[in-house]
C-alpha cells in the first residue's frame, strides 16, 4: 500500500527544535516538525511515497533565512526541502498545492476539490498520515474533514495524526490518531442510537484490536456485527442467539485503556441491551419470559425508528401469545413450525366464524396487522399507494389521512404498540381460542395435506 504524509508549510520563521519521537528513544534536530515525523515514518520497513504540502499564497511570496543553510530560500516550502535533504530523506517526493487561506464556504469548496485531485479512484487507494504542526488555525479541522469524506469514498485511508509540540520541554512529537477515534466511534454510537445500526461500532472495535494486537476487542467486534442484521430485521429469536456474542464482553471493554470511556459507557448501553435480550438455550421455549423479552425488542427497535419491524415483531408477538394461550400458559418446546402457528393466526383472523370480534383479533384486524406487515415484508407483491388497513373500522377522514399518507408508518406502529401493551396489561380480550375451533383448524390443515402429493409436510 502506497503511504503519503500530508502536512503543512506555513509563514513562520521556524527555529530549530529537537523533537522528542512517541515510543522511541531518540530525537531529530530540525526546523520542521514535518521532517521529523517523515523522518520517523520511513525508518520504518514501509517508506513514504509522497509528501503532499498545502501551503498559501502568502507562504509562497515570503523569503526565508535559516542559520544552518547557506543561502536564502525564496519561502519556507523550499527551506522544508533543503531540510528533509540534509535528514536524507528525498525532496523530489514533495509535491505541493496551494489552497485558500479563507475560512468560508467556497474557498472550502476549492480546498476540497484541490485536495481530492491528489486522491482519485483506485482500486489500492493510499494510506495518508497527516501532521497538523504549522497549519494555518482552521485549517486542520476543513483537511481532516475532507480527508474524511474522501476516506468514505473509498479514496485513501487515514493513517496516523502527529503534531509537534515545539513550545513544550521538551520538544515532542504527539500522535493524536485516539481523538480521531473517538470521533469515529462518537459516529457509530450516532447510529446505533439513532438506527439501530451495531456493524459500524463493530468495525471501528475490530480496527481498534487489530491496531493495539487485543484478540478480545476483535471478538467484541465481530459480535456486534452478529447481531446487526438479525436485530434490525426484527428477528426476535436470532437476534437474541446472535447477542448471546456481546453480552459477556462489557468487563474487557471496560477494562481496556484504548477505548476512550464516554465510548465504552456507550457500548455498556448495548450491553446492557444484550442482556435484556440474548437468549441462553439454543432452541428457546416460549414462555412468558420470552413474550416480555420480545416486548422489549419492539421497544428497541420503537427507539430506533424502525415501524416496518415493529408491525412485523408486532404479529409475531401476538402469534406467539395465542400458542402459549392454547399450551395452558405452559412453556412450549417446539413452537417456530408452520402448523404450530397456524392455529394461532386462524384464531386472530377470526377465521370462519361469525361472532363478533373479541378485542384481540379486532386489534389484529382492525389495523390488519398481518396485511400490512405483508405488505412491508414482501416488497415484490406492493405498488406503493396507501398502506393495507381494514377501512370497515376507520372513519372517512382516516381514509383520506392514509391515502394522503397523513399518518406515519410510525404513528400506525406507534398506535398498535400501545394498544397492544394495553390489552396485555388489562387481560382484555380471548386469547385463547376454544376447543372447537382448534379442531375445526386442525382438521382443515389435515385435509389440505391430504390433497397434496404423498409425504408433503405443508402447503
Amino acid at each position: 500500500m502506497r503511504e503519503i504524509l500530508l502536512t503543512f508549510i506555513g509563514m513562520g520563521n521556524y527555529r530549530k527544535t529537537s523533537y522528542n519521537l512517541p515510543e522511541e528513544n531518540k530525537a531529530v534536530d530540525t526546523y520542521f516538525a514535518p521532517v521529523a515525523i517523515w523522518k520517523m515514518l520511513d525508518d520504518r520497513v514501509a517508506k513514504v511515497n509522497k509528501v503532499l504540502a498545502l501551503t498559501t499564497e502568502g507562504v509562497m511570496g515570503e523569503r526565508k533565512v535559516y542559520k544552518d543553510f547557506e543561502n536564502c530560500f525564496d519561502n519556507n516550502l523550499e527551506a522544508f526541502k533543503a531540510d528533509a535533504e540534509k535528514h536524507d530523506l528525498k525532496p523530489n517526493l514533495v509535491e505541493s498545492s496551494i489552497i485558500p487561506a479563507e475560512a468560508d464556504h467556497e474557498h472550502a469548496v476549492e480546498t476540497y476539490e484541490k485536495i481530492s485531485e491528489y486522491f482519485p479512484a483506485d482500486n489500492e487507494p493510499p494510506l495518508v498520515h497527516v501532521d497538523i504542526t504549522h497549519a494555518l488555525r482552521f485549517m486542520p479541522i476543513l483537511v481532516l474533514s475532507i480527508l474524511r469524506l474522501l476516506q468514505a469514498k473509498g479514496r485513501l485511508k487515514l493513517g496516523r495524526i502527529y503534531y509537534g509540540q515545539f513550545e513544550k520541554k521538551p520538544p515532542k512529537i504527539v500522535d493524536l490518531t485516539t481523538f480521531m477515534t473517538m470521533s469515529d466511534f462518537a459516529l457509530s454510537v450516532s447510529m446505533f442510537e439513532s438506527y439501530g445500526l451495531m456493524k459500524p461500532m463493530g468495525e471501528r472495535m475490530k480496527a481498534l484490536g487489530t491496531e493495539q494486537g487485543e484478540p478480545a476487542l476483535n471478538e467484541i467486534g465481530n459480535a456486534l456485527e452478529a447481531a446487526d442484521i438479525p436485530f434490525r430485521l426484527g428477528l426476535p429469536v436470532t437476534a437474541g442467539l446472535e447477542f448471546r456474542g456481546f453480552k459477556e464482553q462489557d468487563e474487557i471493554i471496560q477494562q481496556n485503556s484504548m477505548v476512550f470511556k464516554p465510548i465504552a459507557d456507550e457500548i455498556h448501553q448495548i450491553h446492557e441491551l444484550a442482556k435484556a435480550l440474548s437468549i441462553d438455550k439454543k432452541v428457546p421455549l416460549l414462555d412468558r419470559n420470552e413474550l416480555n423479552r420480545e416486548i422489549r425488542m419492539i421497544e428497541e427497535l420503537k427507539d430506533k425508528d424502525m415501524p416496518d419491524r415493529v408491525i412485523q415483531v408486532i404479529r409475531e408477538w401476538m402469534v406467539n401469545r395465542v400458542k402459549l394461550e392454547i399450551n395452558n400458559n405452559e412453556p412450549v418446546k417446539s413452537w417456530l413450525g408452520h402448523s404450530v402457528r397456524e392455529v394461532a393466526e386462524a384464531w386472530l383472523q377470526n377465521r370462519g366464524e361469525k361472532s363478533t370480534p373479541n378485542d384481540v383479533q379486532r386489534l389484529y384486524n382492525k389495523e390488519n396487522i398481518r396485511e400490512l406487515r405483508n405488505f412491508l415484508a414482501h416488497s415484490g407483491f406492493s405498488y406503493g399507494g396507501e398502506y393495507p388497513q381494514n377501512k370497515k373500522n376507520r372513519s372517512s377522514k382516516e381514509t383520506r389521512d392514509r391515502k394522503n399518507k397523513k399518518i406515519s408508518l410510525s404513528a400506525i406502529a406507534d398506535k398498535m404498540l400501545g394498544e397492544l401493551k394495553e390489552l396485555d396489561r388489562t387481560g382484555k380480550g380471548q386469547w385463547k381460542p376454544p376447543v372447537e375451533f382448534i379442531q375445526r383448524i386442525e382438521r382443515e390443515i389435515k385435509n389440505r395435506r391430504k390433497q397434496l402429493s404423498k409425504g408433503a409436510s405443508n402447503e
